[in-house]
């Protein structure tokens, strides 16, 4: 799946590559892979967007239920 996700960041259609690092991060906390999803939200701690605070909320989240 990351290979999709970097060629569609390489594409004309990359502002739906930060939708699918979200709903990967989502998937794998489905599959119960916290760690993963972990690692994928992280990635948009960088950022100062709207994906990144939804990733923020979503770690939030994750902190929350685990702890």
């Amino acid at each position: 799946m990351s290979r999709c996700v970097e060629a569609i960041k390489e594409s004309t259609h990359n502002h739906l590559a930060d939708d699918l690092e979200i709903n990967k991060a989502v998937l794998f906390l489905r599959q119960k892979d916290v760690a993963q999803a972990t690692e994928t939200l992280r990635s948009f701690e960088k950022w100062s967007n709207k994906m990144a605070t939804n990733a923020a909320v979503n770690l939030s989240t994750i902190y929350y239920l685990i702890t």
